[in-house]
């Protein structure tokens, strides 16, 4: 990538990130670009993780995900659910272990 296009898509990248839904035909025109130039660009910010948005290619616009809280903490809750499971099975076996090894000592 050139530095010619790496300023282009950090320019873009600091452009759009005050907007909750943007035209793509609007960024294309502000940037002196075509829309597909602008398409591909996005979907490489996007890919790369360097902005939170999602293309609505029919509408040609660009929408930012909403990171809903509820889904967020309910993740959260479920990570932590699995690993306390995994850690009472893990505790539960080598009790089971001990108890065998008793009655094999005796």
């Amino acid at each position: 990538m050139s530095v010619f296009e790496e300023q282009r898509q950090m320019a873009l990248q600091h452009h759009i990130k005050a907007y909750k839904v943007i035209s793509m035909k609007e960024i294309a025109d502000e940037f002196r670009m075509t829309v597909e130039q602008t398409e591909h660009d996005l979907c490489k910010l996007i890919t790369t993780g360097k902005i939170n948005f999602k293309i609505n290619s029919r509408d040609q616009t660009i929408h930012r995900k909403v990171v809903n809280q509820k889904t967020k903490t309910l993740r959260m809750i479920e990570a932590k659910t699995e690993q306390y499971l995994h850690d009472t099975q893990t505790m539960l076996f080598k009790v089971k272990l001990n108890q065998v090894n008793l009655n094999l000592n005796e």
